[in-house]
């Protein structure tokens, strides 16, 4: 494998996220990649330590952050649904 490809294992790790999630982000087209012969997925390095130092400093790269951070909201509004948290204990 040439030294400016990651693996989708690499790639997860580098971005603090599941495997799953390099795939789905890869399908939306938020992450470039070539598959091998054997259909494995490789990703441009480059483009991967991008977008891990932009959301290291907090940045939107353009690749679905808002969405993620979303996302990430409901699934908390949810949880605290689920433990009888108000939001609001004056209200």
């Amino acid at each position: 494998m040439p030294d400016d490809e990651l693996t989708t294992a690499k790639v997860a790790a580098l971005l603090r996220v599941d495997t799953s999630t390099v795939y789905r982000m890869a399908e939306r087209g938020e992450l470039r990649f070539r598959k091998t012969p054997k259909g494995h997925r490789r990703f441009e390095r480059a483009q991967v330590e991008a977008l891990a130092a932009g959301l290291e400093a907090g940045e939107d790269q353009g690749v679905g952050t808002s969405r993620r951070l979303d996302s990430l909201e409901r699934r908390m509004a949810r949880v605290e649904r689920h433990l009888g948290v108000d939001d609001n204990p004056e209200g």
